[in-house]
């Protein structure tokens, strides 16, 4: 940290206290429109998020975003749409045909890239680009695929064809051959790569860290954590999408780009934690992937997932801190039943 007594240049924060207001935008890494062999970074204009003011440190997210409810009547076809409340703004994606190929060779099938960047206004500079937070919308995963083939197998027979206008020993003589086809399906399994939505039942966790002290010569953290610089003078801030509670079973299998696909609706949500609040995060999401690659299998993860989750955070807390306390009552029984026992001679009336 700075040192205020010492002559050592020191690195002011950006963005110095809650309550500032940000503009978010979402963008893809998609082929390009003129050239589908070219890929380029693409802005979504129907994700853009005004006005996002920045919360206190470790409250519960606010959602940025809303879903929209589709009604329809019973007279006619008609919909309507609704939104929860007025200050949440929609997320509408149109995943690019590329993000929903599928196809047996892996090399041929990849994630779709994104990233969040998000716009600060100064007064002397009109909405700077404060941070680019990259992630991955999409990811692949093998699975095995029943597939199912029609062949047509020919058939020969020989008729003997009889006419009523000639005579007896001429219908002997007389044969026709026909020839028809009966379709024959056949099944076989293949293994297929195939792309998945992330966040199809879970919403996309958006962190900021809540640092505003000032720092000396190296912007690092204690726990290690390089800090962004800005320019010689300040430091911007750290904004990073948080995957710690996604679980596997949140994802969805996306459909082929074959036909009009509609836009998908995600759900964001951001938050403010403080430097010791993210360290701990960050260690529990090492450990987590860790265990996640060699211990545990992939649906007992997403049960400790569950409860890791913002909303959940607080009662898994408690069931820890009840759980270490019937622990420690049941270490003290044990340890007054060795007390009575040990070094007695005599156990009449026990």
């Amino acid at each position: 940290l700075c040192d205020n007594d010492s002559k050592s240049k020191c690195y002011h924060p950006l963005i110095s206290s809650p309550g500032k207001s940000l503009l978010m935008e979402l963008w893809l890494y998609q082929p390009d429109n003129n050239n589908n062999d070219r890929y380029r970074w693409i802005p979504i204009d129907a994700c853009r998020i005004h006005n996002i003011t920045i919360p206190e440190s470790n409250k519960l997210p606010k959602k940025l975003t809303t879903t929209t409810k589709i009604i329809s009547t019973d007279d006619d076809d008609t919909t309507k749409e609704t939104t929860s409340s007025s200050q949440q703004q929609l997320c509408q994606v149109h995943l690019p045909d590329a993000a929903r190929h599928r196809s047996s060779d892996s090399s041929k099938v990849k994630p779709l890239k994104a990233r969040l960047v998000f716009r600060y206004h100064i007064a002397s500079v009109k909405d700077i680009v404060i941070s680019s937070v990259p992630f991955e919308l999409t990811r692949v995963k093998k699975k095995k695929i029943t597939t199912t083939t029609t062949t047509q197998q020919s058939l020969s027979s020989n008729m003997i064809y009889s006419s009523p206008y000639v005579s007896s020993e001429e219908n002997n003589e007389t044969t026709t051959t026909t020839t028809y086809q009966q379709p024959q399906e056949t099944t076989k399994q293949i293994m297929m790569w195939i792309p998945y939505l992330k966040y199809g039942r879970a919403p996309i966790r958006i962190r900021m860290v809540a640092e505003y002290r000032d720092y000396g010569h190296v912007l690092r953290r204690r726990d290690g954590l390089q800090i962004p610089k800005w320019n010689h003078t300040m430091y911007g801030p750290v904004i990073y999408v948080d995957d710690m509670a996604l679980q596997h079973s949140a994802e969805l299998e996306l459909a082929p780009p074959e036909g009009n696909k509609g836009p998908i609706q995600l759900d964001i949500r951001f938050s403010a934690v403080s430097p010791l609040v993210d360290s701990v995060l960050r260690q529990v999401q090492l450990g987590i992937s860790t265990i996640e690659n060699n211990v545990l299998a992939e649906s007992e993860i997403d049960e400790i997932r569950y409860f890791l989750q913002d909303e959940r955070i607080y009662r898994f807390l408690l069931t820890q801190i009840i759980s270490y306390v019937h622990m420690w009552i049941d270490y003290m029984a044990f340890r007054d039943e060795i007390r009575f026992y040990k070094g007695r001679k005599n156990l009449t009336g026990v």
